[in-house]
């Protein structure tokens, strides 16, 4: 009597094993896209308490009560700790505050780019959002590289009441 396993039974085997994996992988994929959008909604958070702790306060005791326009004012930085013109162009160059002095420059977060909104308009170009007519000073984040979020995260953003919503 011969040991071991036949053809056929091996072949069961392989043919479950693609069967899981064809169902497993796509899962993983969607799973560890969900898990990157995790840091966007602390790091909206601090922020935006930092532009309201530096509007009580502003420079000081300023009687001209503002939002920062700028990431160096208000001290924040992400663990990164570098700064680009874009969201996608992060991680940026510059490791110092200095690159945000202009007051367009996202702080580079692993997979989102945070921004201060400048004005009460949209961030994206055309794209319908959840930032759609955003208040001046509060957080914004955009993806750095679309394909590794969620599709519906296009945008993300935080009011002064620290209600978070992101595009869906």
């Amino acid at each position: 009597m011969k040991k071991g396993f036949t053809l056929i039974e091996l072949m069961i085997v392989i043919a479950i094993i693609g069967i899981l994996a064809a169902v497993a992988i796509p899962m993983y994929s969607d799973y560890t896209k969900k898990s990157r959008t995790a840091e966007v909604q602390s790091n909206l958070a601090e922020i935006v308490k930092m532009q309201l702790i530096y509007e009580e306060d502003p420079n000081g005791g300023s009687l001209t009560k503002q939002y920062a326009t700028n990431f160096y004012t208000i001290g924040f930085k992400t663990n990164l700790g570098s700064f680009a013109a874009t969201a996608a162009g992060c991680p940026g160059t510059t490791t110092a505050y200095a690159a945000d002095m202009g007051g367009d420059m996202y702080a580079c977060g692993t997979y989102f780019g945070y921004k201060l909104t400048s004005s009460q308009v949209s961030l994206s170009s055309g794209d319908v959002n959840a930032c759609e007519g955003a208040e001046k000073g509060m957080a914004a984040a955009e993806p750095r590289i679309e394909e590794q979020v969620p599709a519906d995260w296009k945008t993300a953003c935080m009011n002064k009441n620290l209600t978070f919503k992101h595009a869906e």
